[in-house]
């Protein structure tokens, strides 16, 4: 049986894994957005369902970590 790597989760997996509020992660959602190099890094299902990729997800918080130690 082959394991097979998640790509996207739903934002409730974001909340867990960072241990951040649902208006925080809101806040962080809206800024990767605004990143030309994230902008393929969302999926919606459906109307109410939009899933983020998780490799863009961590690579967008190191970089967001690198960015707010420099100041």
């Amino acid at each position: 049986m082959e394991l097979i790597q998640q790509e996207y989760a739903r934002p409730k997996f974001f909340m867990i894994k960072y241990n951040v509020s649902r208006t925080t992660l809101w806040r962080l959602l809206q800024n990767m957005k605004t990143r030309p190099k994230f902008k393929n890094s969302f999926r919606r299902t459906s109307p109410g369902v939009e899933l983020i990729n998780i490799a863009d997800f961590d690579r967008f918080m190191v970089i967001r970590t690198a960015e707010l130690e420099r100041v």
